[in-house]
Order: structure tokens, then sequence, then C-alpha cells
């Protein structure tokens, strides 16, 4: 645990469009993931080296409603009480089964404001709910070359069927673009999150994704060298995941929830659930011609 959330503090972004000036790096961070009533905590220092790990549960009912701040809140702040946790700055990441996320191409835009009316406005498009729904993140992965298009008009002059000759218009030479990570989310996810912090009363600094902090988690523990792409498989209690990492970027990413079962039928069916899962996002990543070829497999 203290690899994975090691750099969760610097390198979470927040799910929104942000146009105000980043504040001032906190001088402690600490990282809270809730899985069921699994509590999992790292505190780190401003410079990301990891002070505290601890763990422990929720005590919650059994019928309790754990979509509800209100009830999950105060569950919360007494196991971080127990725990002997006193959090100021506060970093929690959404699971990938919550985030849709798109590959964008856009032109090169200097200014960040009118980059990020332009991947809202795309992103917006494909949507499955309205965009006044969304908060919108993304993170600029690469800068494409120029590639002129093989399909447009050559700038010269053709003969015609009676032998005049007539001038296509100039070309406009090629401009390079920008290839775009963007993350979505429904507006209700970040707002659980902010009533669930307020509840437990804890400031809510960030709010990240967690396959973004899984692909700095790997740069950081250098389980890969050099550009070749791998796949981490993350098999957590309630969801399946699975990220495609390379030259310190995610590339592809795929989540799915894992459906409850008898105990003695549950591990068969999570192992065969990954196993499906890891093939689909092999065989969907290898169509992205573009990206280099997984070379291994991570679990």
């Amino acid at each position: 645990m203290a690899d994975r959330f090691q750099t969760l503090g610097p390198v979470l972004h927040r799910l929104r469009l942000r146009r105000d000036p980043r504040p001032k790096a906190p001088s402690q961070v600490t990282a809270i993931d809730l899985e069921g009533v699994i509590l999992r905590v790292v505190q780190t220092s401003g410079r990301g080296v990891v002070s505290r790990v601890v763990s422990g549960t929720l005590e919650l009912p059994a019928d309790a409603d754990r979509n509800d701040p209100a009830v999950l809140g105060p569950a919360l702040q007494k196991a971080l009480a127990r725990l002997g946790v006193r959090p100021s700055s506060v970093v929690m990441g959404v699971p990938r089964a919550r985030v849709i996320l798109r590959t964008l191409t856009v032109p090169v835009i200097e200014k960040q404001a009118e980059l990020a009316s332009l991947v809202r406005l795309q992103v917006g498009r494909d949507l499955p709910f309205r965009l006044e729904e969304a908060v919108v993140d993304f993170k600029v992965r690469r800068r494409l070359p120029a590639v002129p298009d093989p399909a447009a008009p050559r700038d010269e002059a053709e003969g015609t069927a009676s032998g005049t000759a007539t001038a296509t218009a100039p070309i406009p030479a090629p401009q390079p673009k920008l290839e775009v990570l963007v993350a979505v989310v429904k507006r209700e996810v970040v707002d659980f999150h902010q009533r669930l912090a307020e509840a437990a009363g804890f400031k809510l600094t960030a709010l990240g994704l967690l396959p973004y902090a899984n692909a700095r988690c790997v740069e950081a523990c250098h389980v890969a060298d050099g550009d070749g792409a791998f796949a981490l498989v993350s098999l957590r209690p309630e969801e399946i995941g699975i990220d495609i990492i390379a030259s310190q970027s995610l590339l592809f990413s795929r989540g799915t929830p894992i459906r409850a079962g008898n105990e003695s039928s549950q591990g068969d069916a999570t192992v065969t659930a990954a196993v499906i899962e890891v093939v689909r996002t092999l065989h969907s990543y290898s169509g992205m011609a573009s990206d280099p070829p997984v070379a291994k497999v991570v679990v």
C-alpha cells in the first residue's frame, strides 16, 4: 500500500476545470482509500515521502446505506480517530468504473482556458448524460507532429478533358496536434466526495483518478523501464481494473465491477472475470496502432 499511494498527493488532479492558480502544496498529505468497509490511509510529507501507513475497518450496520455521506462520514471519522489519524489535507481517488475516459486529438492551443473549452466541447458530443451534469478534467499526453493528409488535392496544375489546365487552391501546411486524455465523471460523484469529507470532518484537497495514480506509482516503483507498454491488473474487492501504461503515461484503462456471489464460487468467478477483462482490454488496445504493443502483464 505504501508503494501504491506514495505519489498520490503530488500527482492527483481535481476533476474540474480550474482557471485559478494552483495553491501552494501542503506540508502533509493524507491519502484515503475506501473499499466497502475497508479503510486504508497513507500520510506523506510535502516531498512525497511516506511517513505512515495504517488500515482499519468502518463500523457500519449490515443494512447501512454506504452511498449516503451522512451515514458513511461519521463512521469514517470514528475509524480515523481509532487509528490516531488527524488529516489536514486529504486526497481521494475515483474508481475506474465511475469515470469516462476519452483520448482526443485537438489543435495546439497555448492558452489553457481556450484548450479547456475546446476539450469540453468535443467530449460533450458523445457523453451518455448532459454536459451540464459532468465534471471534466484533462491531461495533455503528447504533442503529435504535423502529418500531411494523403487524400488532400495536390497543389499543382492538372489537365482537364478539354486539354486546358486548372490550378487547385493552395493547400494549408499541416499543423501539429495535441493528444489529450480526458476524464469525465458525473457531478454527483464529486458532490458525494465533498459531502463525505464534510461529514467526516476533514478538508478534501484533491479528487483524482485511481488509474492515473497507478501509472505514477508504477513510475515511482520502477516496475517498467524504457518506453515499452505493459498492462497493470488491479484486483479490488468490488472492481477489476486494467491499466495500460507506457513512458510514464496512462495510455488505456478499463474497469468493471465484480458481481457478488457465494464464498465458494467467488474466487473462481473473480479469476474468470479478470481473465476476460484482460483479454478484452488487450484486444481493444491493439486497435490503437499509434501506441506501443504490450510487452508484459503485472498483477
